[in-house]
């Protein structure tokens, strides 16, 4: 459970949390060690900026800021939720700039070979597309089998492999 990049949780007034680490395991409050993991405190000042960054025990956490073991512990799981979401969000832009140089290069190509009528700036294969596509295909497989089959034919007459020409 390393360190989240969450975007920040209010857990009290002047401090919001980042989320859990279990790479710091001694509470900066009160020195306690092997914790099983620590809250990353932000310590803000009157204008909302950090001011420093902590990690405290759940126990100190909630001890400090008067408030349930219960109340970090929600805080923490929102922060680590929004963190989630935000790296969701980031795949995702990631994956539609990739879908759209695939299909800034495949569209053209399917236009030149198949006459399929691609848009410019499509990101997919519209309805009648598909099946001209799947038909197409299927014609182009139809005759490499059949070359393939004369191929045959003819290596069984001459008795001489495809290596052997």
């Amino acid at each position: 459970m390393t360190e989240t990049s969450a975007p920040a949780t209010e857990l009290f007034s002047g401090y919001r949390t980042r989320g859990m680490t279990d790479d710091v395991t001694e509470c900066e409050r009160c020195g306690k060690v092997d914790l099983r993991g620590t809250v990353i405190v932000e310590v803000l000042d009157p204008d909302g900026n950090v001011i420093e960054v902590a990690h405290w025990g759940t126990t100190c956490a909630a001890k400090y800021g008067k408030v349930k073991v219960s109340v970090v512990k929600a805080a923490v799981r929102a922060a680590e939720v929004a963190a989630r979401e935000a790296e969701r969000e980031a795949r995702r832009a990631a994956e539609d700039a990739r879908t759209e140089r695939y299909w800034a290069a495949f569209g053209p190509w399917l236009n030149e070979r198949y006459a399929l009528g691609v848009a410019p700036g499509a990101t997919q294969l519209v309805d009648g597309q598909t099946t001209a596509l799947r038909l197409a295909r299927k014609a182009e497989g139809a005759a490499s089998r059949t070359q393939f089959g004369a191929m045959c034919e003819f290596e069984a007459e001459t008795g001489k492999g495809w290596n052997q020409w």
